[in-house]
């Protein structure tokens, strides 16, 4: 769709803020699409497209009026081989295919507290609505499972523990 947007200067016209952000788009996904490449090991993949999405841009850029002797064009040619070089260089770091691991079960255990404790502090008691209450139960046992899920199984029957207030006997079967 980009491509037939740039290739009518009737529906985008040049030097226009519409044609700026469609052309930013395209720097953007052609970026995109590279670092997919790249992540999957298809290197020769992801230069390629670079280069064709290069080539197009140019042949654009000459039809615009954007050609070799203008400033625009070298500057705009610069910065796609920066961004190119910085994304190689993030490649072969060798963080890249260990990423930084996010630990999920901990933010969802933040995240289901934060919401008991809003539950609790401004619950209604009202014996004829007991929903309040059994949406606070439901997220301790939500806590509870995601203890357990995390193999915290301590955890899991402090918290069950501590929602009945009382000695309960639990069965945990791993």
């Amino acid at each position: 769709m980009l491509v037939v947007m740039f290739g009518s200067t009737a529906i985008l016209p040049p030097r226009t803020k519409r044609w700026a952000e469609a052309k930013v788009l395209a720097d953007s996904i052609n970026l995109k699409i590279c670092k997919l490449y790249l992540y999957n090991n298809e290197h020769a993949l992801a230069l390629s497209h670079y280069n064709t999405h290069i080539r197009i841009f140019c042949d654009f850029s000459r039809g615009w009026g954007i050609g070799e002797e203008t400033f625009e064009y070298w500057s705009w040619i610069a910065r796609q081989y920066r961004v190119l070089a910085e994304l190689l260089e993030q490649v072969t770091t060798p963080g890249f295919s260990n990423e930084k691991k996010v630990d999920h079960l901990t933010i969802i255990l933040e995240l289901y507290t934060k919401a008991y404790e809003l539950f609790k502090k401004h619950a209604v008691v009202n014996p004829q609505n007991p929903t309040q209450s059994r949406l606070t139960l439901w997220i301790a046992y939500r806590i509870a499972q995601t203890y357990y899920d995390s193999a915290k199984y301590d955890m899991a029957i402090r918290s069950v523990v501590s929602i009945h207030g009382q000695s309960v006997t639990v069965h945990l079967t791993p």
